[in-house]
């Protein structure tokens, strides 16, 4: 008797306790939600005021995205055939589109109409980069359907990219040479993150890492915390870094002694160059 009445009241406590938690987390999706209804997409694009006013005058005379725009807002039907024709193109990412002040996003990039598409074309070729650069540029904050394929065939048309092209050609990417036991060529390097300097060392062999918190950037810093490395994981034969501050003379009086070839990037790459010209 005293056990089920126990149980009784045990059980309308948590119904009880069960109804709070059940308010609080429909205030929390009420509450998210809001938040979301109040971000400003515009906040987080490299796009002025002025031109966000342009592609929202543009868009409300441009026929395909103003069918966009009325699809996304009444909701994409199940089937594409049943998508009005003019905006089937967009069916694959129909997900990602929104609207926000009459400007059509895909993700946090803008989808650009049809009569301003000649002029950001002429905006993006200024710098005179080659189409695969100019399309990583502005693949970034803009979109429209086939727009690497129009962006690389109006770079193809200018004589200025056709006379320099050939110095634009990719140089032939340069390997080191590959290890034989783990922790036998090291490569380093210097990061921050959240105001704090930490030192990279990263194994060839393995790819395997280690991450230093320093408490300053000095060399001696850097060279104590490599001791503390090599003493844990083996004694490298080759140690490869750039030519920053830390890893200048008094890093190459510490390879000396502790007998590994120090190579920054730039005399690798020399010694790598020699080595390929050779008859």
């Amino acid at each position: 008797m005293f056990i089920s009445d126990t149980l009784s009241r045990a059980t309308a406590g948590c119904a009880g306790r069960g109804t709070v938690y059940q308010r609080h987390a429909i205030c929390s999706l009420q509450q998210e939600q809001e938040d979301v209804q109040h971000v400003n997409q515009a906040d987080y694009l490299n796009v002025s005021s002025q031109r966000l006013e342009q592609i929202r005058r543009h868009t409300d005379r441009d026929e395909c995205l103003q069918a966009l725009k009325n699809t996304v807002l009444v909701g994409w039907p199940d089937v594409k055939e049943e998508a009005p024709l003019i905006a089937r193109e967009y069916w694959p990412f129909r997900d990602e589109i929104s609207v926000q002040n009459g400007v059509l996003f895909r993700g946090q990039k803008v989808i650009i109409p049809k009569s301003l598409r000649p002029e950001m074309l002429t905006r993006i070729h200024s710098s005179h980069i080659g189409g695969e650069a100019c399309y990583r540029h502005a693949q970034e904050t803009l979109y429209w359907p086939n727009m690497q394929t129009e962006i690389k065939d109006f770079v193809s048309t200018c004589s200025t990219c056709n006379v320099y092209a050939h110095n634009q050609q990719k140089e032939t990417m340069l390997s080191h040479d590959l290890p034989t036991r783990p922790w036998q060529i090291l490569s380093m390097d210097m990061f921050t993150h959240r105001q704090k300097d930490y030192l990279l060392i990263v194994d060839h062999y393995s790819d395997f890492w280690e991450i230093e918190l320093l408490p300053d950037m000095s060399a001696e810093t850097v060279i104590k915390r490599c001791k503390a490395q090599f003493a844990r994981h083996g004694h490298p034969e080759r140690v490869i870094t750039d030519n920053g501050p830390q890893f200048t003379s008094q890093f190459t009086r510490f390879a000396s002694e502790w007998e590994f070839e120090h190579v920054t990037s730039s005399r690798d790459t020399r010694r790598r160059m020699a080595r390929r010209s050779r008859p």
